[in-house]
């Protein structure tokens, strides 16, 4: 096939969206579909290479893959070198270790799957990850992994390589918009939800290379394909550009919505490279120029802004993320001057392709010993390296059967309920109502109470306690919640969430109306249940950051060891401000209330361990209470709201009657 200059063109064009997209995503906010191009430019290359090969009997799978580590494997084994040796100079123990783990991963082309097995509601912010964008990168080598051998198949016993690749691709598209809405991080990690973007390409490679000229050949006389053609560009040219400013990442991506850039490249492929836009605006030096550094570029931008952004911890100004942009385009033009273009012309792709393979094992084997060596914790003084190295299961202990994920409807396990039933040992019984944050109260009370009361955790992510706010299943679930009080009055509901989350502005005098509003209305529902014992528990102390990496930050600036018990560093200022709102509102809702801020905090800051043990923190992100911290809170609670007290009397009908 001869060289199209418009096809690097319009790399440049989805190069430019992404890394737009990344350092300044308010200008794109769609910028992200340039992966999406890039996999049908990728997908109509290689396909029209391996098909051409094929028909003419010449292809070679192992030329090919030796062509294919060529082109992909020396600027990676560069960026992720380079990535590592600035992790060890820049990152803390647990920072590097997981990008360690991320290295390993991305050397054998796995990160896709790594993301989507760890994504969750605790998973680390995305702009922490320096080899996140390598997801995309691992989807198109599992691809060409097994699409070589498909189109031999194909080819080998007599079926139209059109018909087998559209349907392939359809089956693809059927699988994304069909997980799309139960699983949209697989739907946008997974491969086979993803393959239908390349095979869309490799479907007008292959229609491309069956007619005589090319894709629109059959379709009128020369001046009708003219028109045709131009119509096609200016029609893909507009859907790309404008997805990429219309789209945004809160969509449900890539589902239907991806169809408009993945079709919009289709067309802007099939109008050739002799129409008018294709020959002037995409094939101009300077898109021409951005899209053979594509590759480097995209490689090289995402691990400098997310590094920067680790260093930083926080918001990085404009004009560094200009100086970030500037620096990887420097960076991908000197990869590509240097490693790209002289391995191109080289005469045997078999000795690059050896050698490449070779120095990515090394740099895998690096990463492994990172790895476990806990991020190459030795760097640092033997009394910070528990606490750099420090990692905690928040599941090992929690009642995940009764904590509901925000996508969960009210599937809380039959057991969650068997708490709030009335038995023969008289003891009172106990919920523990609201979202992650009483999840993980909750160990703490087991450990505390659990002998002399039952207590019932019914949780959900991002939900507080409160009836009318949050989302469907959030709603939804709290008038569950409500009708389970209702049927089995227990003795005590116990209200414990991040509350600040759920008010939009604390020092706007409306939104805090309408805040004690609703929480009003459901301390009434509540009495109205039954219950007359609440306990509203106060918003626990955060942190900017993780509170293990806030307190290793200040011990290592400061040279304090061990770190100060109580600590202003860090501590976000918001939670006083709450705290004192909240007590207002409960004053004349006769709701006892326990404020955590009075509880682990003095003028010094508040508390950030729970034991005199240096890595007994009281939580391990920015606010959840470890079980040690959650013991710690437990303990000072009020004792009266879990001793035994008179039974409320069992109906023949086995409901629970009214309290006496």
């Amino acid at each position: 096939m001869k060289y199209r200059p418009d096809i690097d063109g319009l790399r440049g064009l989805a190069i430019a969206f992404v890394v737009v997209f990344h350092l300044f995503p308010q200008q794109a906010p769609g910028g992200f579909i340039g992966v999406d191009v890039f996999f049908v430019i990728s997908g109509f290359l290689i396909t029209s290479i391996i098909f051409n090969e094929i028909v003419r009997n010449v292809f070679d799978i192992y030329i090919f893959y030796w062509r294919r580590i060529r082109r992909i494997f020396p600027a990676l084994i560069l960026v992720l070198l380079t990535t590592l040796l600035i992790g060890w100079l820049a990152l803390w123990p647990k920072d590097f270790q997981n990008l360690a783990q991320a290295t390993i991963f991305s050397s054998i082309f796995v990160q896709n799957l790594s993301l989507w097995r760890e994504s969750g509601y605790f998973d680390t912010a995305s702009e922490t990850k320096p080899l996140m964008h390598l997801w995309s990168l691992s989807i198109e080598e599992q691809f060409y992994l097994i699409y070589p051998a498909l189109l031999i198949l194909a080819n080998r016993f007599k079926v139209s390589p059109g018909m087998a690749i559209g349907a392939l691709a359809l089956i693809s598209f059927g699988l994304n918009v069909t997980m799309i809405d139960s699983d949209p991080v697989g739907a946008f990690f997974l491969p086979q939800t993803r393959f239908w973007e390349l095979l869309a390409g490799g479907w007008l490679a292959v229609r491309a290379l069956s007619q005589p000229k090319d894709a629109l050949s059959r379709f009128g006389n020369a001046r009708s394909k003219q028109w045709l053609s131009l119509a096609a560009s200016l029609v893909g040219l507009g859907g790309i550009v404008g997805s990429g400013f219309c789209l945004a990442s809160n969509m449900a991506f890539p589902g239907w919505w991806a169809l408009l850039p993945v079709a919009s490249t289709v067309l802007v492929l099939s109008a050739g490279p002799s129409n008018f836009f294709n020959r002037h605006i995409l094939a101009n030096r300077g898109m021409i120029w951005l899209g053979l550094i594509s590759y480097p570029l995209y490689l090289w931008h995402w691990p400098l802004l997310s590094l920067a952004r680790i260093v930083e911890a926080g918001p990085l100004s404009p004009a560094t993320r200009v100086a970030i942009a500037g620096l990887s385009v420097l960076l991908a033009w000197i990869t590509y001057r240097l490693i790209e273009r002289p391995l191109r012309t080289t005469r045997s792709p078999a000795r690059p392709a050896f050698v490449s393979m070779a120095m990515m094992a090394l740099v895998a084997t690096a990463a492994s010993i990172v790895f476990s060596t806990n991020g190459a914790a030795f760097r640092l003084p033997p009394d910070l390296r528990p606490i750099a190295t420090y990692k905690y299961d928040y599941t090992k202990d929690a009642r995940v059967e009764c904590w509901m994920r925000a996508g969960q409807k009210n599937d809380f396990a039959p057991s969650c309920t068997d708490a709030l039933k009335p038995d023969d040992r008289n003891r009172p019984r106990v919920l523990v109502w609201g979202d992650s944050h009483a999840a993980r109260l909750f160990p703490g009370l087991l450990l505390r109470f659990g002998e002399q009361a039952e207590m019932a955790p019914l949780n959900r992510d991002g939900c507080a306690p409160i009836l009318g706010i949050g989302y469907d299943n959030c709603r939804n679930g709290n008038e569950y919640i409500i009708s389970l009080i209702e049927q089995y009055k227990p003795d005590t509901v116990i209200m414990f969430a991040v509350w600040n989350v759920y008010n939009e502005n604390w020092n706007d005098q409306l939104h805090n109306d309408r805040f004690y509003s609703e929480l009003k209305a459901t301390i009434r529902a509540i009495r109205a249940a039954g219950v007359e014992d609440i306990l509203l528990v106060g918003p626990n102390p955060q942190w900017l950051g993780a509170l293990p990496d806030t307190v290793l930050k200040y011990a290592w600036d400061n040279d304090e060891v061990p770190p100060p018990l109580y600590m202003s560093y860090g501590l976000n200022p918001v939670i006083r401000t709450v705290d004192l709102k909240m007590k207002e509102f409960v004053a004349s809702m006769s709701v006892e209330y326990f404020s955590l801020v009075d509880l682990l905090c003095n003028p010094q800051g508040c508390q950030t361990r729970a034991t005199s043990e240096p890595a007994s923190f009281m939580s391990w992100d920015y606010g959840h209470l470890t079980t040690e911290g959650a013991l710690y809170v437990a303990s000072r609670l009020p004792q009266r709201f879990f001793e035994a007290r008179e039974r409320a009397q069992i109906g023949t009908s086995g409901s629970v009657g009214q309290r006496n």
